[in-house]
């Protein structure tokens, strides 16, 4: 039976085509870009997307709300831009699901050519930290992204210096908010070599930050203006459905064009 066994495995060994069992030193590489794989989803979490997601809606939301003509159909259709809001939010978070890959995937590229596997390893542990954690956490709490959401609201693309600007005003009000001894904490680790090397990253940073921000994907391209006019029309139609009717024509007159 043991002889049987070697036999049957020496055959599978045997007509194993060449280059399907990995060499050593490609199963470290794989083990290696796991790190940076680790580091980039570790800087960008399901939670944080989901944070993000949701203030900028709300950012948008108000920057709406300020606009005469649409606070003149919000004062004549209470709720509408609650309508609005409640039609979007579901295809921000399939659209955050499409994207957090690849986004993930540029952050891993930029760690890997500039930091090495052990380095990854040691700001993972660094971000993983109560003390870094606990500073995360208010940073997206504080984070209104009003620049960001203005960018977008104005139909032009979301730039580096809007993200910039609302990140560096959360962290400034986050900072003033935690314990003392964790924000020693944090800026001990960034006056190390490695914290600045970490640092240094930023601008590079925040370039794959807006990439990712501007990107749409055809899917959201496509259902985003049709969702957005029905989820209104439906909410019109409550009090008035002419207008509603009217709302709808001009959803076809759309996707016509």
């Amino acid at each position: 039976m043991r002889n049987a066994l070697m036999l049957a495995a020496l055959a599978a060994i045997s007509f194993t085509p060449a280059g399907a069992v990995p060499s050593l030193a490609a199963t470290a590489a794989v083990s290696q870009q796991a790190v940076w794989d680790e580091l980039a989803g570790i800087v960008v979490t399901d939670e944080q997307m989901a944070r993000s997601s949701n203030a900028m809606l709300k950012a948008m939301v108000d920057g709406l709300a300020a606009d005469e003509e649409m606070a003149e159909l919000e004062t004549a259709y209470p709720g509408l831009l609650r309508a609005f809001s409640d039609a979007l939010k579901p295809m921000m978070v399939q659209e955050a699901q499409r994207i957090v890959p690849l986004y993930r995937s540029d952050l891993a590229a930029l760690y890997k050519a500039n930091l090495s596997a052990s380095e990854a390893a040691e700001i993972g542990v660094f971000l993983r930290s109560p003390q870094m954690t606990r500073f995360i956490s208010t940073v997206a709490e504080r984070n209104a992204m009003g620049a960001t959401a203005r960018d977008a609201m104005a139909s032009r693309e979301i730039s580096a210096e809007s993200l910039s600007a609302d990140i560096g005003s959360a962290a400034i009000d986050a900072s003033l908010q935690v314990d003392g001894a964790d924000m020693k904490f944090i800026k001990d680790f960034f006056a190390t070599p490695l914290g600045k090397r970490m640092s240094a990253l930023n601008a590079q940073k925040i370039q794959i930050d807006a990439r990712w921000s501007n990107y749409i994907s055809p899917e959201a391209e496509a259902e985003v203006g049709p969702l957005v006019i029905e989820a209104m029309a439906q909410h019109i139609a409550k009090t008035d459905p002419e207008v509603a009717a009217e709302v709808r024509k001009t959803k076809l007159d759309t996707s016509a064009n």
